[in-house]
């Protein structure tokens, strides 16, 4: 596991399905407060955003704070 930083590289988006622009595999991201979270982002021509994943449940949540560091979940 490697922490990537967010100032210096963003996960791949290449995915594509009913939703806006593109998705990334799993990550684990953690955010300026030290929150950890298990997501995935999905970007655009305008937009970045960072999404927490609830497998169990099958829902999503827009990530509100500012996310500095994550890793890829390696399969």
């Amino acid at each position: 596991m490697t922490w990537k930083y967010t100032k210096d590289q963003l996960p791949h988006c290449y995915e594509t399905g009913d939703w806006d622009g593109k998705k990334s595999d799993l990550i684990v991201g953690e955010t300026l407060t030290g929150k950890k979270f298990l997501g995935c982002c999905y970007s655009g021509f305008e937009f970045f955003d960072w999404y927490q994943v609830d497998d169990i449940n099958r829902n999503d949540w827009l990530v509100n704070e500012t996310v500095v560091r994550w890793f890829e979940i390696a399969f």
